[in-house]
């Protein structure tokens, strides 16, 4: 070998250092992973913390399912007042309908000079009551004013006094009395019209009458209840019945 050649260089050596650096490689990529896994694990939580966060998590979910059934039995709750509230209520428009009809009944019953052995008319206050009472209204009391009925005409009007205020039940049924189309079928001889009617004009005691008896009397052409009502202001003349109690006392 000449003494300007490079020696060849010795194959085993070569394959050394190969290996050497392949050692050094993987040493460096596995105290990169090291670095990195340890950069992990110094930013996370320990066992306790994670415990901690677990027992939390627990508990906000245990608080959502209390509100939850909390809520379903507040609305069940709920549900029952407004239940209970609504058939109170109903009791309460039973219970008012109910005392409507008794004084509607009772004002039916007293008003003798309407219906009864000398009313104005041939009908019973039982059987008088199905045919008007659907012309019967009562106002119940508000603001400490009393109830009071209210007789309505043919055209559903309340029918009033002379004073703009409601009439009262005899007078107001004594004008929807002359007012019904079969009024002459009801009526009793001195309150009708027509043929023969007029001898019987003089039927009617114009002392004892009735105020609502005058008037259908008038009405019907009965010349002395016409001149009594001339000659008596309204709520002046008493009712029969007030005589029927003098003659009786």
């Amino acid at each position: 070998m000449a003494d300007d050649e490079t020696p060849p260089v010795d194959a085993p050596d070569h394959a050394a250092q190969i290996a050497e650096l392949e050692q050094r490689l993987t040493k460096a990529v596995a105290d990169r992973d090291d670095a990195i896994r340890r950069r992990k694990d110094s930013v996370s939580l320990s066992s306790a913390e994670r415990q901690e966060l677990a027992d939390l998590k627990a508990t906000q979910e245990a608080a959502e399912e209390a509100r939850q059934r909390q809520a379903g039995e507040f609305d069940t709750l709920k549900a029952k007042i407004e239940a209970a509230k609504d058939a109170a209520d109903q009791r309460a428009a039973a219970a008012e309908a109910r005392f409507a009809d008794k004084v509607i009944e009772t004002a039916f019953h007293g008003a003798r000079e309407l219906f009864g052995p000398a009313g104005l008319t041939t009908l019973t206050p039982e059987f008088a009551m199905p045919a008007f009472k659907g012309n019967v209204r009562y106002i119940p009391s508000e603001n400490g004013t009393p109830g009071r009925l209210e007789v309505l005409n043919l055209k559903g009007e309340p029918i009033t006094a002379g004073d703009g205020e409601s009439a009262t039940f005899a007078a107001g049924m004594a004008q929807l009395i002359d007012q019904w189309p079969s009024r002459d079928s009801i009526l009793r001889a001195a309150g009708k019209t027509g043929s023969g009617a007029g001898e019987s004009h003089d039927t009617i005691n114009v002392e004892s009458a009735s105020r609502a008896q005058l008037v259908a009397a008038a009405a019907a052409g009965d010349p002395a209840a016409l001149k009594r009502l001339q000659a008596t202001q309204p709520g002046t003349q008493v009712s029969g019945a007030f005589w029927e109690r003098k003659a009786a006392g």
